[in-house]
């Protein structure tokens, strides 16, 4: 498939820099680089979901699931991948969406390999970086209530509880969970 090559176990890692047709941004943490995904990346973006949510027993994302979003034309996603080191290879996503000075987080995640070192903390900084510059002001995103742990991120970086939907995330035996709405103004008051 286009964009990358299936590892022994399965797992898909991240194309070669002469095989990627995007612009690579390199990141000044430890060899991680952040770069727009494009259409072809449907296959490693989907693997990517899965993988990070795998543990809450969600829904799986096809890559034709991701490909109907990507074609969206305010539709945008970034890939986060470690190169520096003898395990290089992707360790998040976002893809996210820009329209009527808002940005909208339709899906953020590292891997969990990747956790912990800073990977989402980069995709969250760039990604509202390049949304502000795109003309957003706030950002807004919904997180599932047992997840505790991204909700802690997004707290810890400004965000703020301004709703709730009830039975939003579908979880492992039909067991629904509500999502929190999270907001974040982009645009520093001057």
């Amino acid at each position: 498939f286009i964009c990358g090559r299936r590892t022994r176990d399965c797992r898909v890692t991240i194309p070669s820099r002469h095989e990627r047709a995007t612009e690579i941004i390199p990141m000044p943490n430890g060899g991680i680089e952040v770069y727009q995904a494009r259409e072809a990346d449907t296959v490693l973006l989907a693997e990517l979901h899965n993988q990070t949510f795998e543990e809450l027993g969600g829904d799986r994302w096809t890559p034709e699931a991701v490909g109907r979003i990507l074609c969206l034309p305010w539709v945008r996603a970034l890939i986060a991948a470690r190169t520096d080191s003898a395990a290089p290879g992707p360790l998040g996503f976002s893809i996210y969406g820009i329209a009527a000075e808002e940005c909208e987080v339709i899906s953020f995640g590292v891997i969990p390999a990747g956790r912990r070192q800073g990977v989402g903390s980069l995709l969250l900084t760039r990604m509202l970086a390049d949304s502000e510059r795109a003309g957003a002001l706030t950002a807004y995103l919904e997180v599932a209530q047992d997840n505790s742990a991204a909700r802690g991120f997004y707290e810890m970086r400004g965000f703020a509880e301004c709703g709730r939907r009830q039975n939003y995330y579908r979880r492992g035996h039909g067991r629904r969970v509500d999502a929190h709405v999270l907001f974040r103004n982009l645009v520093r008051a001057k």
